[in-house]
């Protein structure tokens, strides 16, 4: 899970606990570098705050005490803030070239990942710093591993890649990078590859609810698949509420 504004996206649970959480140690992470860098770290017992978010959430604070642990010995490390990741139109003219949708959302991914480790880590050198799997996810391309590593492959031997000098290490870099004319800002990490093809004029929308990007199926689309249940589910208990008070 990559968030741009950590200051602000951990802020939305602390206002509302009734938040969603997608990831709770992910979350967890981000609230104990909250309070020990956004606030009076002297003044604010860290984890007895950790443990009152864990109970707002009916999780059990024993079988998190490891955890806890673990967070708070690495909270020392500042909150990004990034309001977006801008993306150049030589950068797109250069992916659009390659003719091949899905290796175009894979370039399109570890260029998005690789700027913004540049922002994070100004000695980042433009390498992406992920694991394959989280690319073709945020990529959303579906392929088995050995597919999977047959498309770097390809990309690889477009000259628009590279892979790290150690055995060991499956680390890429973007050769493509280019700082020129904005073409594109990107303020969410969700679904890059469809982003992408937005960019390019597929029929793409906005979830209402969650923001996520989903292909149109019809006019009157306003809702991803998941946040368009929970709204039926809503609708569903409304009505039989109101029933009930009739």
């Amino acid at each position: 899970m990559i968030v741009l504004n950590e200051r602000e996206y951990i802020e939305q649970f602390i206002n509302d606990d009734k938040k969603q959480i997608d990831n709770m140690y992910y979350t967890l992470s981000l609230l104990a570098r909250y309070y020990k860098n956004q606030l009076d770290s002297k003044n604010v017992d860290i984890r007895k705050q950790l443990e009152t978010f864990l109970s707002k959430y009916g999780e059990d604070i024993d079988d998190w005490q490891d955890s806890l642990d673990k967070i708070i010995k690495k909270c020392d490390r500042p909150l990004v803030e990034i309001e977006f990741i801008s993306v150049s139109k030589n950068e797109l003219e250069t992916i659009k070239q390659v003719k091949n949708r899905r290796l175009e959302k894979l370039l399109f991914t570890m260029l998005c990942l690789a700027k913004f480790n540049n922002i994070v880590n100004e000695k980042n050198n433009n390498w992406v710093n992920r694991d394959v799997k989280e690319i073709f996810k945020l990529a959303n391309v579906r392929d088995n591993i050995k597919k999977q590593y047959i498309s770097i492959s390809e990309i690889k031997d477009l000259g628009l890649i590279k892979f790290s000098k150690k055995v060991d290490n499956l680390n890429l870099c973007v050769k493509f990078i280019d700082n020129g004319e904005i073409e594109l800002e990107i303020d969410d990490f969700r679904d890059l590859g469809f982003q992408y093809l937005a960019y390019l004029g597929e029929d793409y929308i906005k979830c209402e609810c969650c923001g996520r990007l989903v292909k149109r199926t019809g006019k009157r689309d306003k809702y991803c698949k998941e946040c368009s249940y929970l709204k039926q589910l809503q609708w569903s208990n409304n009505y039989k509420n109101n029933v009930k008070l009739k």
